[in-house]
């Protein structure tokens, strides 16, 4: 883990830790001890942006996930609407878990040639 003075200097507002597994790959999230008074909004927003992300290049069709270390909101409706039925709540860590089909899912702007190249070097 950084220390503060690494971490503001590297802008950095979490910690991120991957886990291999049987159901997939995790992201398990820590925000910085600092930022507690807005470890939602940090936290949200990362998962956001990588579900986001994960459907521009893969297609809408990505199903995942999501696990907060925080209580539901009042209006979970958002929530739902961005990672589906897969929410939960109240756990011990904050997580995005993505399917281990979806690792196997070649990215549809590959390259062949590129790629036979690159491994060439």
């Amino acid at each position: 883990m950084l220390a503060a003075v690494e971490r503001a200097l590297a802008g950095a507002l979490t910690d991120i830790e991957t886990r291999v597994g049987a159901s997939g790959l995790s992201l398990v999230v820590r925000p910085y001890p600092e930022l507690a008074s807005v470890e939602r909004f940090v936290v949200e927003e990362l998962f956001a942006s990588v579900v986001g992300l994960l459907r521009v290049a893969l297609g809408p069709a990505i199903a995942v996930r999501a696990e907060f270390a925080f209580a539901a909101p009042q209006d979970p409706a958002l929530a739902r609407e961005l990672f589906g039925d897969g929410v939960r709540h109240d756990r011990e860590v904050s997580s995005l878990i993505l399917s281990r089909r979806l690792l196997d899912r070649p990215l549809p702007t590959t390259d062949p040639l590129c790629h036979r190249r690159m491994t060439e070097l």
